[in-house]
């Protein structure tokens, strides 16, 4: 993991997303987290 996945992750954790916490989740990946990827399909075709 990279360090923008690690500041990622910990955001994430401090704005609630518990599934985001790399303690009781070691597999959790920024890159592949469901709501990120439609956030950011959302953002794309806003025009943004």
């Amino acid at each position: 993991m990279g360090i923008l996945d690690s500041l990622a992750t910990a955001i994430l954790v401090k704005a609630g997303h518990k599934e985001a916490d790399r303690m009781f989740n070691a597999d959790y990946i920024p890159e592949l987290d469901p709501g990120i990827i439609a956030e950011a399909q959302a953002y794309k075709s806003s025009g943004l």
